[in-house]
Order: C-alpha cells, then structure tokens, then sequence
C-alpha cells in the first residue's frame, strides 16, 4: 500500500483466511492491525530471522479478535500476518510511525 498520511502500509492479508506471504519491514515502529472474523482463531505478527526461521514477533501481536498492537523491529526483516484457526475475512496491516 502507499503512503498514508507519511506512515508506510504494508498490506499482509487482504480479504484472506490463510497465513499470508513474506513482506519486507522497513525498520523501527509500527502497529499492526487486524480486522475481519476470527471464528476462535488467532492471527500473529511474526518475523523470519537471517536464518529463515518464522518467530512470533510477541504476545502484544498475537491477536484473537479485531484490534491493533505496537512492535519494534529492524530493518530488512521479512514479516508475515500467520494464521491459526478458520477465520473468514481478515485483513492484516504493518503500520510504520
């Protein structure tokens, strides 16, 4: 996504019900953003280390229902919205600020 009012958007899932693809952080704040029907499921933030592991970012970013949560990472990290569960229509965002 473009640029919002000077914040970067990276768009991790669109209208999606499974984990989502690999998109690069820029580096330093951001929120990330989830809405849509969780169903009982469970939608996390993660981070792919140098060496190609997928980490939950942390429990701040681990989200059961529609809402929104702080994180901090470094430049140049992969990050991906990963699902748990049947949800239905989730739309997932990586806020810089």
């Amino acid at each position: 996504m473009p640029n919002q009012g000077g914040n970067q958007w990276v768009s991790l899932l669109s209208d999606e019900a499974a984990t989502g693809i690999e998109h690069k952080w820029g580096g330093g704040s951001g929120l990330f953003m989830v809405e849509g029907t969780f169903n009982g499921a469970t939608i996390k933030l993660q981070v792919r280390t140098p060496n190609g592991v997928w980490m939950d970012v942390g429990d701040e970013t681990t989200l059961t229902a529609i809402g929104l949560a702080g994180f901090v990472l470094p430049g140049n990290l992969g990050i991906r919205a990963f699902i748990s569960g049947a949800p239905s229509a989730i739309y997932a965002y990586a806020i810089s600020y």
